[in-house]
């Protein structure tokens, strides 16, 4: 059974818009936790190890296998022009969370970046006129 085009499209643009970013962030946070929580210095053999023992490399590796996954969900129902431009939202999470999660200082500048960001994506997915 097949599911109706416009439904197919909703989930398309749920997961380009909201599930992507969301997943990008904890990919990103997860990062960050798995860097500060390696051994200083390590081989390439000592950083794997690091990365499939830790529980933030197992919530990374996670989210980057569920990000593909809904990324091939999305193109397969919604224009690349379309669909790329709401996965900025990573970006934008990103930055919230470096700020709110992380305690790390975002100058104004990056702020007005977000704007543009979101300006940017808001003006690509409009409809042809």
């Amino acid at each position: 059974m097949t599911a109706h085009p416009a439904r197919r499209r909703i989930v398309a643009l749920l997961a380009a818009g909201a599930c992507l970013p969301v997943l990008s962030a904890t990919y990103q946070y997860s990062a960050v936790r798995l860097a500060h929580a390696a051994p200083g210095g390590a081989s390439w053999g000592e950083w794997v190890s690091h990365l499939l023992h830790s529980p933030w490399g197992i919530l990374l590796l996670a989210a980057e296998a569920m990000s593909f996954v809904l990324w091939m969900v999305a193109l397969g129902e919604l224009p690349l022009a379309v669909a790329f431009p709401l996965t900025a939202m990573g970006t934008v999470l990103s930055l919230l969370m470096s700020g709110g999660l992380l305690g790390e200082a975002v100058p104004p500048l990056a702020w007005a970046g977000v704007a543009a960001i979101l300006g940017g994506a808001w003006l690509i997915v409009q409809p042809a006129r």
